[in-house]
Protein backbone atom coordinates (compact mmCIF):
# COMPACT_ATOMS: atom_id res chain seq x y z
CA UNK A 1 0.00 0.00 0.00
CA UNK A 2 2.75 2.50 0.48
CA UNK A 3 4.22 1.81 -3.12
CA UNK A 4 0.51 2.59 -4.24
CA UNK A 5 0.57 5.94 -2.27
CA UNK A 6 4.45 6.79 -3.47
CA UNK A 7 4.26 5.77 -7.22
CA UNK A 8 0.79 8.12 -6.97
CA UNK A 9 2.66 11.07 -5.62
CA UNK A 10 5.23 10.78 -7.51
CA UNK A 11 3.12 10.97 -10.70
CA UNK A 12 0.91 14.10 -9.74
CA UNK A 13 4.45 15.73 -8.78
CA UNK A 14 5.62 15.09 -12.29
CA UNK A 15 2.25 15.82 -13.68
CA UNK A 16 2.42 19.27 -11.82
CA UNK A 17 5.94 19.69 -13.26
CA UNK A 18 4.78 19.01 -16.77
CA UNK A 19 1.69 21.62 -15.54
CA UNK A 20 3.66 24.39 -14.65
CA UNK A 21 6.25 24.03 -17.26
CA UNK A 22 3.57 24.46 -20.11
CA UNK A 23 2.17 27.70 -18.19
CA UNK A 24 5.61 29.18 -18.46
CA UNK A 25 6.60 28.07 -22.27
CA UNK A 26 3.14 29.41 -23.35
CA UNK A 27 3.73 32.97 -21.67
CA UNK A 28 7.20 32.68 -23.16
CA UNK A 29 6.00 31.94 -26.35
CA UNK A 30 3.15 34.60 -26.51
CA UNK A 31 5.78 37.31 -25.59
CA UNK A 32 8.50 36.24 -28.09
CA UNK A 33 5.95 36.79 -30.73
CA UNK A 34 5.18 39.83 -30.83
CA UNK A 35 8.07 42.83 -31.98
CA UNK A 36 7.68 46.48 -32.25
CA UNK A 37 7.04 46.58 -35.92
CA UNK A 38 5.36 43.42 -36.26
CA UNK A 39 3.08 41.34 -34.18
CA UNK A 40 0.80 38.18 -34.35
CA UNK A 41 -2.78 39.72 -32.84
CA UNK A 42 -4.61 36.16 -33.09
CA UNK A 43 -4.40 32.36 -35.21
CA UNK A 44 -7.24 30.55 -35.60
CA UNK A 45 -6.48 26.99 -36.34
CA UNK A 46 -8.82 25.83 -39.49
CA UNK A 47 -7.11 22.06 -39.58
CA UNK A 48 -3.84 19.83 -38.26
CA UNK A 49 -2.06 22.68 -40.89
CA UNK A 50 -3.60 25.20 -41.42
CA UNK A 51 -4.65 28.82 -39.79
CA UNK A 52 -5.75 32.00 -40.38
CA UNK A 53 -3.52 34.45 -38.65
CA UNK A 54 -4.12 38.50 -37.86
CA UNK A 55 -0.76 40.44 -37.82
CA UNK A 56 -0.28 43.73 -37.62
CA UNK A 57 2.79 45.34 -39.42
CA UNK A 58 3.41 49.08 -38.05
CA UNK A 59 0.01 49.95 -38.22
CA UNK A 60 -1.60 47.82 -40.80
CA UNK A 61 -3.51 45.05 -40.44
CA UNK A 62 -2.82 41.82 -42.92
CA UNK A 63 -4.75 38.13 -42.40
CA UNK A 64 -2.94 35.81 -43.81
CA UNK A 65 -3.40 32.04 -44.70
CA UNK A 66 -1.02 29.71 -43.23
CA UNK A 67 -0.44 26.24 -44.40
CA UNK A 68 2.98 23.81 -43.97
CA UNK A 69 4.46 24.95 -47.37
CA UNK A 70 3.17 28.20 -47.64
CA UNK A 71 1.49 32.08 -46.57
CA UNK A 72 -0.65 33.56 -48.45
CA UNK A 73 -2.68 37.39 -47.88
CA UNK A 74 -5.62 37.19 -47.82
CA UNK A 75 -7.18 39.88 -46.97
CA UNK A 76 -6.00 43.91 -45.14
CA UNK A 77 -8.04 44.01 -42.06
CA UNK A 78 -9.75 47.16 -40.25
CA UNK A 79 -10.31 47.53 -36.72
CA UNK A 80 -13.33 49.15 -35.85
CA UNK A 81 -13.33 51.53 -32.81
CA UNK A 82 -14.87 48.77 -30.49
CA UNK A 83 -12.10 47.23 -31.84
CA UNK A 84 -9.19 49.33 -31.03
CA UNK A 85 -11.01 49.94 -27.08
CA UNK A 86 -11.00 45.96 -26.78
CA UNK A 87 -6.81 46.14 -27.97
CA UNK A 88 -6.18 48.29 -25.27
CA UNK A 89 -8.04 46.64 -22.87
CA UNK A 90 -6.87 42.83 -23.64
CA UNK A 91 -3.73 43.51 -26.30
CA UNK A 92 -6.00 42.17 -29.18
CA UNK A 93 -8.81 42.86 -30.98
CA UNK A 94 -11.95 41.71 -29.84
CA UNK A 95 -13.80 41.03 -33.17
CA UNK A 96 -11.13 39.42 -35.10
CA UNK A 97 -13.11 36.10 -35.04
CA UNK A 98 -16.59 37.99 -36.20
CA UNK A 99 -14.90 39.51 -39.11
CA UNK A 100 -13.23 36.57 -39.75
CA UNK A 101 -17.08 34.90 -40.12
CA UNK A 102 -18.38 37.68 -41.76
CA UNK A 103 -15.48 37.37 -44.21
CA UNK A 104 -16.03 33.77 -44.85
CA UNK A 105 -19.16 34.17 -45.41
CA UNK A 106 -19.09 36.74 -48.05
CA UNK A 107 -16.46 34.19 -49.79
CA UNK A 108 -19.23 31.80 -49.66
CA UNK A 109 -21.64 34.13 -51.18
CA UNK A 110 -19.39 34.56 -54.15
CA UNK A 111 -19.56 31.09 -55.02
Amino acid sequence: MDLVFQLAAASAAVLGLMYVTMRLLRRYMHSSVGGRHLEVIEAVPLGRSSRVVLVRIGVQYMVLGVSDDRVQKLSDWEPTVADMQDEEETGAPGAFGETLRLWFDRSEDRE
